[in-house]
């Protein structure tokens, strides 16, 4: 995946280094509310003994990281945060956002098909280089994280997860949800019309509503995403070695662009919409997934 180059224009400084008497000073701070007088004195007394003996040397390491790499954080960021946590990742990393009301009513494919239509506009756009570089007030920002946007999936290991990034050439597709089920929607060659081609993804996702059975949740496998991750790892592992076809269906899934679930429920009130966007009950969710159009 290519992230475009014009990015690479404006040099963008490397992630600073904090100061340790920075460190010391911020730790301090925090570390205030949490103690007793008498525990927090204790607490001091720890810090300077740092500061005046192990400190400096491993400031000075942090230093040698710092020259080595292009960002010294990245690596143990992910490394720690997310990938060696076996926690659930629905409850404890994933993230949600939602869209305003349109203001004309349409209908659930209708708006599906729109929204994967423009949203493959924009990996098109990414992939070729044609995109205007992140800026915020004028300020050039990273886009490095970008080539993980699409086609991209986790996968829960042994003792820790990693992420897997698909080629274009297999990750051409969309995956769809809807009623504990899933699909692969294949998309039409781009035409002049872009109304066309989204009315032809429109028909495809509508065939899938009007003829899919719902499936009982004790069968689904996305809710199987949200589990701990060590309990996920098993399953998965078992999923894989029972057949060949096992196999494939879990590759087509999570060599998908995206995933876009196609719901049934109908929340109300914004606690229903924020539960339905979190977890919801797990059937049309795939969480290991870059991102999921609800």
């Amino acid at each position: 995946m290519t992230v475009n180059s014009s990015s690479s224009a404006t040099p963008l400084a490397k992630l600073p280094i904090p100061e340790l008497h920075d460190t010391v000073a911020r730790f301090t701070e925090a570390a205030r509310p949490l103690f007793s007088a008498d525990e927090f004195e204790a607490c001091l007394a720890k810090l300077n003994d740092f500061v005046a003996t192990q400190g400096p040397s491993l400031q000075a390491r942090l230093a040698e990281r710092s020259a080595q790499h292009e960002n010294w954080l990245e690596e143990w960021w992910n490394e720690y945060a997310y990938f060696t946590n076996r926690a659930s990742i629905c409850f404890s990393v994933n993230y949600f956002f939602g869209f305003r009301d349109a203001p004309q009513t349409m209908a659930q494919a209708r708006v599906a098909a729109t929204l994967i239509d423009s949203a493959v506009r924009f990996r098109d756009q990414l992939e070729s280089g044609s995109m205007e570089p992140d800026n915020i007030r004028g300020k050039p920002m990273c886009m490095h994280q970008y080539q993980y946007m699409f086609a991209t999936c986790r996968h829960p290991g042994e003792e820790r997860d990693w992420t897997e990034v698909y080629p274009r050439s297999e990750s051409s597709h969309i995956a769809v949800a809807h009623k504990g089920r899933f699909f692969v929607l294949r998309l039409p060659a781009a035409s002049a019309s872009r109304h066309a081609d989204i009315a032809q993804i429109e028909r495809q996702l509508q065939n899938v509503i009007d003829t899919t059975e719902q499936l009982e949740r004790a069968k689904s496998i996305g809710v199987l995403t949200a589990a701990l991750r060590d309990d996920w790892y098993a399953a998965r592992e078992c999923l894989l070695q029972v057949s060949p076809e096992n196999a494939a269906s879990l590759r087509a899934l999570e060599s998908a662009a995206f995933l876009v679930s196609l719901e049934s429920a109908a929340p109300v009130t914004t606690k229903e919409f924020s539960l339905a966007c979190h977890c919801s009950d797990g059937i049309n969710r795939y969480f290991d997934k870059n991102f999921q159009i609800l």
